[in-house]
C-alpha cells in the first residue's frame, strides 16, 4: 500500500527513485489522464545519469505528436524495485494510469489523502 495527499485538488504521492549517480525521493502528481508509467524533468534524468532509450513518439492530449527522450528509471513501487520506461517531459514529475493498472486508488478529498493498494 502506498499513501499520499491531495493539494489543490491534485493528488501527489512521494516515490524513492534511483539511478547511476544517487537516489531520491520525488513527488509524482498522480494523472490518469496520462496513459504512460512516469514522466519526469529532463534535468532530473540526467542528474540521476538514468540510462536513456530511443526517443519515442508521443501524443499529447491536444493532439500534437512530440519526438520525446525515453529513458529506464528503477522505482520503488509497493514495496518492490521496479525498472520502468519514463518520458523525459514537462516540468512537474508524472505518475501515470499504467502503473496503477491492478491497483486501486482511493481519493479523499475531506481529509486531502489518498491510498494506492492492490486491487
Amino acid at each position: 500500500m502506498m499513501t499520499g495527499t491531495i493539494t489543490d485538488l491534485r493528488p501527489h504521492t512521494e516515490l524513492f527513485i534511483k539511478g547511476f549517480n544517487g537516489q531520491r525521493v520525488v513527488e509524482f502528481t498522480i494523472d490518469t489522464g496520462y496513459t504512460g508509467t512516469f514522466t519526469l524533468p529532463l534535468a532530473t534524468c540526467k542528474a540521476l545519469q538514468i540510462k536513456q532509450l530511443p526517443d519515442v513518439l508521443s501524443y499529447l492530449a491536444d493532439g500534437t505528436r512530440l519526438a520525446v527522450r525515453a529513458f529506464v528509471l528503477s522505482v520503488e513501487w509497493d514495496n518492490d524495485e521496479r525498472n520502468v520506461e519514463i518520458l523525459a517531459i514537462g516540468q512537474e514529475p508524472l505518475l501515470g494510469a499504467t502503473m496503477l493498472e491492478g491497483y486501486e486508488l482511493c481519493l479523499n478529498y475531506v481529509t486531502s489523502t489518498l491510498v494506492i493498494k492492490t486491487a
